[in-house]
């Protein structure tokens, strides 16, 4: 998000900035994909199962955005942060679900918003992309909060640290 949202000021030319992009989207998948397999490799038929939810995601995170641009952004006008919003939440949840991290989901649900950014503008607008980092930025101390009360003494003994 940070190397994205700055690559304007790093000077770098047209083809330069196409290529940062490219690489930084690309290592993220893959950190991604990498965390992803090694969280569900406890089993072939965890791995299994986790592989075709995981699919079902990626199959339904365009089917909502094309069934929203159709069938409800036309009647309901400036929803679209609100759609995001539920889609992101409810894709970062099943990706919790199978074990694995909030962001995978919520990054499923950025790549897809971007690629559907042809198709209706208004789905990843800069506005738009402004309104859910202010919305992130408020909630991220929370969930560093909570997060950080799950940290217990034993994790941070002197093994842990050398670890």
């Amino acid at each position: 998000g940070f190397i994205l949202s700055s690559l304007s000021n790093f000077g770098l030319s047209a083809p330069e900035q196409t290529t940062v992009r490219t690489y930084a989207i690309g290592s993220e998948l893959i950190a991604l994909a990498a965390l992803f397999l090694i969280l569900q490799s406890t089993s072939a038929r965890q791995l299994v199962i986790s592989l075709a939810a995981m699919g079902a995601i990626v199959i339904v995170i365009p089917v909502a955005f094309r069934t929203f641009a159709t069938f409800i952004a036309p009647y309901a006008p400036r929803s679209e942060f609100a759609f995001l919003l539920l889609v992101g939440v409810a894709c970062a949840y099943a990706t919790r679900l199978l074990g694995v991290y909030y962001l995978v989901g919520a990054f499923l649900v950025g790549v897809a918003a971007q690629r559907f950014r042809a198709t209706h503008p208004a789905m990843s607008s800069e506005k738009m992309v402004d309104a859910l980092e202010a919305f992130g930025s408020v909630f991220m101390p929370f969930y560093f909060f909570h997060a950080g009360t799950d940290i217990r003494a034993a994790h941070l003994s002197t093994i842990a640290f050398a670890a």
